[in-house]
């Protein structure tokens, strides 16, 4: 065509298949993973696999030859027949938690225990387990959809306890040509009469994007430690260490300023500074963000965690004391979406921290120290000097 230079048989070949996505589907057959099902996904610039076995977690993801995902002493992924939620107090949750993605909810997130509350006029008593049931039921419907700009996954995943119905609509898409995917989750309460949820993205990242000197960048509002040893640690909470023989979990409670839009954004940069993954979303439909830092041995679990969900893990009787405990009415729905992506190179990763630096404008991120975000009452935050930059204050609203 004048005008134009020609397009030669070999680059068009090339753009084809740099814009085809391939999907694999299957069951694994040895061991603790025999009879999971997994879905690989892969555009030729990232790949990840989902396994509508577990609650349509995504398992692990990779963009060229950087892996994104952690090694867990579980192992690689656990059919949910071999998993007692019960098991240690509760605790039996972690027997099965690999995954790159894990949804945490439907009905509680956070620390197991016995709750006492009200429903529908009447007393309950439930024992909570940790993190509730959604990483550990199969998804129904499960489905492959391919469009003019890609391919989505899709599945359906059901938690009842009682009269509590709850219905988990998940998509997860991946774009052509696509250094990230997106999910977005619809969550309907199926009952017939009002249903406490909470949701959580437990969102992990082990080597090689966590190493010494990783940083988690995010546009902070206020943030406060879990526990008293988290507030005495608070001064490093953006930094990581190396593998780190005994090390002592932190956990850190973020409230994130937000764009014009009302989204906002986290990321995890590695030492270089020439990679990360970033988290989008919006901070009205997830309006808490838990920092989990757990950067022990790789055989006590070296692994960070960014978690967007829409209350904090503390038991659910303490979220719901601060009324960050959602109730569905019959028929209510609720949704939330997020957009992972890879970030490569100079110019990518100084593009994501202008953002980063837009939300957070002239506010000063504050430190707090407050017992009311405290998840046990004898376990008081004791104060502490706020490092550089940040401002300490005595409430968080």
């Amino acid at each position: 065509m004048i005008g134009r230079t020609p397009v030669t048989h070999r680059k068009a070949r090339r753009n084809r298949r740099r814009l085809r996505i391939t999907v694999r589907r299957s069951k694994l057959r040895t061991g603790r993973q025999a009879g999971v099902e997994v879905v690989d996904l892969d555009n030729g610039r990232l790949s990840l696999r989902v396994c509508p076995t577990r609650g349509m977690g995504i398992l692990c993801a990779a963009a060229g030859t950087l892996r994104l995902g952690w090694d867990s002493p579980a192992g690689l992924v656990v059919h949910p027949r071999h998993i007692d939620l019960r098991k240690r107090g509760g605790t039996g949750w972690l027997d099965g938690f690999t995954e790159l993605v894990v949804r945490c909810g439907l009905r509680n997130i956070g620390r197991p225990g016995w709750d006492a509350f009200r429903s529908v006029g009447r007393a309950r008593r439930e024992f909570l387990t940790l993190h509730g049931s959604a990483a550990n039921l199969p998804a129904r419907e499960v489905r492959i959809n391919r469009h003019a700009s890609g391919v989505s996954l899709s599945g359906v995943v059901v938690e009842t306890a009682g009269d509590d119905v709850l219905e988990l609509r998940t998509t997860i898409s991946l774009s052509a040509g696509a250094a990230g995917f997106r999910i977005v989750d619809i969550v309907t309460n199926r009952g017939k009469q009002p249903a406490e949820f909470q949701l959580l993205y437990h969102s992990n990242f082990g080597a090689p994007l966590l190493a010494e000197g990783t940083r988690f960048l995010a546009p902070i509002n206020c943030l406060a430690g879990m526990d008293a040893h988290a507030a005495r640690r608070a001064g490093t909470f953006d930094r990581y260490r190396g593998p780190t023989p005994g090390f002592r979990e932190e956990v850190y409670l973020v409230r994130l300023l937000a764009d014009r839009r009302g989204r906002s954004i986290v990321a995890l940069a590695n030492q270089q500074g020439d990679a990360a993954v970033s988290i989008e979303f919006a901070v009205s439909a997830l309006p808490c963000l838990t920092l989990w830092k757990q950067t022990g041995t790789c055989a006590e679990r070296y692994v960070t965690g960014l978690e967007p969900g829409t209350s904090f893990p503390n038991h659910r009787s303490v979220e719901r004391k601060h009324s960050r405990v959602k109730t569905l009415a019959p028929g209510e729905s609720y949704r939330a979406a997020l957009v992972y992506r890879v970030h490569r190179g100079a110019v990518e990763m100084a593009r994501l921290r202008r953002r980063i630096a837009s939300i957070q404008g002239s506010v000063l991120p504050k430190i707090l120290s407050l017992a009311r975000f405290n998840v046990r009452g004898n376990d008081r935050p004791q104060l502490f000097e706020p490092p550089g930059g940040l401002v300490w204050a005595p409430v968080m609203g």
